[in-house]
């Protein structure tokens, strides 16, 4: 018998068999365990340290080896070790850890800008995911004011691709691997979710601590904010926006809108002239390099420059789509 696990037995047997109010041997009892514990650990697993925090011992050994070894990490891995190290009380320095997490941003930017540019890349719900992983760090940083993290280009039209609508597309796999629904019920919402997919772009873009798509589109139907069977919008962009700590302002100038005025990342919204007339929306971006603005449409338009001959003034111009407006954030 295990001379370790006998001596715990007795301690909880021993801790059971006191009222309470005996403060004094509940605590002897309490610290006597602790060090059977921990001495169980460092005959078994080479660490004196409770057991939950083994693991983390485990998880750093592991890391280490690997660099060691010379052997690639994945940003899982170094943030298991960041973690790690935290939670047994040896973290690290503030130079470290920023070294440390520009080194992640910086593999996973990498990874990001080649992967992502491969066609039907976020076809893929495992794809769709590591890249929200990765854009859910970007936006933690991004809130808390970490000025040495930012979103790139192909940050921007990435994250267009991951939310394309097309049928069996990233936004029907999201809706039907995060909620559980049906193929046709999935296609059939992101068929129509052009607005509601280009606002949670404009909100992740700026950091918002939105979650998935589809827990933002749950969250937002459970408030009646958006309809369940087609996302369509009950409330304002205004009033949802709001919830995540932004205002929306908006220009309607189309050459206000050509020349880059207003935020990085908004909406376009364009009318659609056809036998049934519609509205369309379309994320916008600001190029980090050019300063000159892009669509980056969720639907089948790609990515474009926006420019008078792709959307013109208005529909006097003779042209199918015209411009309406362009909605950007402001933190509240």
């Amino acid at each position: 018998m295990n001379p370790i696990q006998t001596g715990k037995n007795l301690v909880a047997s021993w801790q059971q068999g006191y009222e309470e109010g005996k403060e004094t041997v509940g605590k002897i009892a309490e610290e006597t365990a602790l060090v059977l514990e921990k001495s169980d650990n460092l005959i078994n697993n080479g660490h004196y340290t409770t057991d939950d925090k083994l693991q983390y011992y485990q998880n750093i050994d592991e890391y280490n080896d690997k660099v060691l070894h010379g052997i690639e990490t994945s940003a899982l891995e170094d943030y298991a070790y960041m973690g790690s190290r935290l939670i047994i009380g040896d973290p690290l320095s503030y130079d470290e850890l920023k070294s440390e997490t520009m080194g992640i941003i910086k593999k996973q930017e990498d990874k990001f800008r080649l992967e992502g540019g491969r066609l039907g890349y976020f076809n893929n719900y495992d794809n769709i995911l590591e890249f929200d992983f990765y854009m859910e760090q970007k936006k933690l940083f991004i809130r808390n004011g970490i000025d040495w993290v930012n979103m790139t280009d192909a940050d921007a039209v990435n994250f267009s691709k991951s939310l394309n609508q097309g049928k069996d597309g990233p936004l029907s796999l999201r809706l039907q691997y995060g909620l559980g629904l049906s193929r046709n019920k999935a296609n059939k919402i992101a068929h129509t979710s052009c607005k509601s997919g280009t606002i949670y772009y404009t909100l992740g873009m700026n950091g918002a601590d939105t979650g998935s798509y589809s827990h933002f589109f749950a969250e937002n139907v459970k408030k009646g904010h958006l309809k369940g069977s087609n996302a369509f919008f009950n409330s304002s962009t205004t009033k949802i926006v709001s919830e995540y700590g932004f205002k929306t302002k908006t220009i309607y100038n189309y050459d206000d809108f050509l020349n880059g005025k207003g935020g990085a990342y908004g909406e376009t919204r364009i009318r659609v002239n056809s036998e049934k007339p519609y509205s369309h929306s379309m994320p916008a971006y600001k190029s980090n390099r050019s300063k000159k603005r892009y669509i980056k449409d969720i639907s089948y338009r790609g990515n474009k420059l926006s420019s008078k001959l792709v959307y013109e003034k208005d529909s006097r111009q003779g042209k199918k789509e015209y411009f309406q407006y362009f909605q950007y954030l402001d933190k509240k």
